[in-house]
């Protein structure tokens, strides 16, 4: 069912162990936003450093913006 072509991008994501749980959470964060953001998903397949690099910035600012509002 993987062969002729059906695979295009793989993406690994390693927590070493023993991370904190805020790692464990960044990394759960940006897997769901391969999974709901078909675009972030194809830059990450497709795009350059620079485009990839400009849509990590945004999730992640969306991540730690989502925990300011949790805390205050």
């Amino acid at each position: 069912p993987y062969g002729g072509g059906a695979v295009q991008t793989a993406l690994v994501m390693l927590v070493p162990a023993g991370e904190a749980e805020m790692e464990r959470q960044l990394l759960g964060h940006i897997a769901a936003q391969i999974a709901d953001r078909p675009a972030f998903a194809d830059i990450l397949a497709r795009g350059d450093a620079a485009g990839i690099r400009r849509e990590l910035e945004y999730v992640l600012e969306e991540h730690f913006r989502e925990h300011l509002e949790q805390l205050l």
